[in-house]
């Protein structure tokens, strides 16, 4: 392993190269297609996603010579409307967060500090200190993770989660919902 570069992806030229050799969508699937996840999505609908996190927002890769080993992707909460709905009447003011929509480490690489220098570049680079997320209810990698970073659950008056679910084509061949709840970040 030479020294990692951590790269923001400037334009749709850039980001067709990484999905083009099949580098981008090999990772986004290594991610999210086992548990808790078990997501079946197909290259060009990751790359849409991605498209959107590149024309909404922020994206950044993490690279090991030409292998892709990291990514994290955030855009202004505005921009992610089913989420925004859900949230916007538990936040003080939702219209100046953004969203932190993925993040991911090849699973050779985790726990090598991928994942926090991903975050803490995407975090200088967004106008706001105020980010929210969701994630897998059990997926307590993803919420250790960031509850390392400072993230909390963001919850009802009495401590019950925001529980959002999300309904994609899974692994056993038909869509079936997953539950997520939401994160908060704020500096």
């Amino acid at each position: 392993m030479k020294d990692l570069q951590y790269i923001q992806v400037a334009d749709t030229n850039m980001l067709s190269m990484y999905f083009n050799d099949g580098r981008l969508y090999e990772l986004y699937d290594l991610c999210f297609n086992t548990a808790p996840y078990f997501e079946d999505l197909k290259g060009n609908d990751v790359c849409k996603m991605f498209e959107e996190y590149l024309k909404n927002g922020i994206l950044y890769l993490c690279l090991d010579d030409e292998k892709t080993v990291g990514f994290i992707a955030t855009m202004p909460l505005l921009c992610k409307k089913d989420v925004y709905e859900v949230v916007k009447e538990h936040l003080v003011d939702a219209s100046k967060y953004w969203y932190h929509a993925d993040i991911g480490t090849h699973p050779q690489y985790r726990r090598m500090g991928i994942a926090k220098i991903l975050f803490q570049t995407m975090l200088a680079k967004i106008p706001s200190s105020h980010i929210v997320m969701r994630t897998h209810e059990k997926n307590e990698a993803s919420i250790s993770l960031h509850s390392g970073f400072g993230f909390k659950r963001l919850t009802l008056a009495d401590g019950t989660p925001i529980i959002q679910d999300v309904h994609q084509l899974r692994k056993a061949g038909h869509i079936e919902p997953d539950r997520r709840i939401f994160l908060i970040y704020e500096k």
